[in-house]
């Protein structure tokens, strides 16, 4: 049997943001959002593990040192980017899926991961075309007829690609990022050499636009699937007002009834 050959990474090693005196990742609505997340994907057949990158969160690391096939690591936390880089030299298997762990969101793997093998490159971005309330950034991302990115808004100037001079579609993040493990520990390795920052390395203004312009990122439009970012005190308000059930018509519930 051929083992799964996806790792999920959340990102879940920032600064705890409050709300009501009570973290947003550990806020229990029948269990906190991160144990919906890691079960979800646990039970996908893609999935071998999920790794959270916990920083010093040692609550986090305590809430789930009894869960099988979840691994909570205590490193530094710099920046997004900085941290993920930090996870693969402990993930063996080819394809990290990259997830923030203050994010709803429902996504369609199994055609994510399709596109990202077919098109042999070493990033997949999930986007989406949802606009409103909920959304950062709206339209950040221009896209190609061939689902090519050709340019991130959200790029630092430093990194900013060229303005595209063929017809695109617009779409935003949703904080779902697929990549080849080889492509992530290459470009860890020529960081100085290829114009990335050493220190604080950010995966939207640094890393995901390295790989655009590499012409090495592809967008998968997932579509008008649900999306809420609570990395806000609006969106968390209303994060904690869609409450328990709005997580489980997501994610199902969050138990340790998962492939092993």
């Amino acid at each position: 049997m051929l083992m799964p050959p996806i790792t999920v990474v959340i990102m879940a090693g920032g600064p705890a943001t409050r709300i009501g005196g009570k973290d947003k990742l550990m806020i229990s609505l029948g269990g906190p959002l991160l144990s919906y997340i890691a079960s979800h994907f646990l039970r996908h057949e893609l999935v071998r593990e999920v790794v959270i990158a916990a920083g010093s969160r040692y609550d986090i690391r305590d809430y789930f040192k009894t869960w099988p096939l979840v691994r909570v690591l205590n490193l530094e936390s710099i920046d997004t980017g900085s941290n993920l880089l930090q996870t693969v030299g402990a993930i063996k298997t080819p394809h990290i899926l990259g997830l923030n762990g203050d994010t709803v969101l429902s996504l369609d793997l199994d055609q994510m991961y399709k596109l990202h093998e077919e098109s042999a490159r070493n990033c997949t971005v999930a986007l989406t075309s949802k606009t409103g309330l909920h959304m950062q950034n709206t339209g950040a991302f221009k896209v190609a007829d061939d689902n090519r990115i050709l340019y991130s808004a959200e790029a630092d100037a430093a990194a900013l690609a060229d303005a595209p001079t063929v017809p695109t579609r617009s779409f935003s993040a949703t904080g779902a990022i697929l990549y080849r493990r080889d492509g992530l520990a290459q470009a860890d390795i020529m960081r100085g050499a290829i114009g990335l920052p050493r220190g604080k390395l950010s995966t939207e203004k640094h890393l995901v636009p390295w790989f655009i312009r590499q012409g090495e990122a592809m967008g998968f439009d997932n579509g008008m699937r649900p999306l809420l970012d609570i990395g806000t005190y609006p969106r968390m308000n209303a994060f904690i007002q869609a409450g328990q059930q709005h997580l489980l018509s997501v994610y199902g519930p969050p138990t340790l009834d998962v492939h092993v």
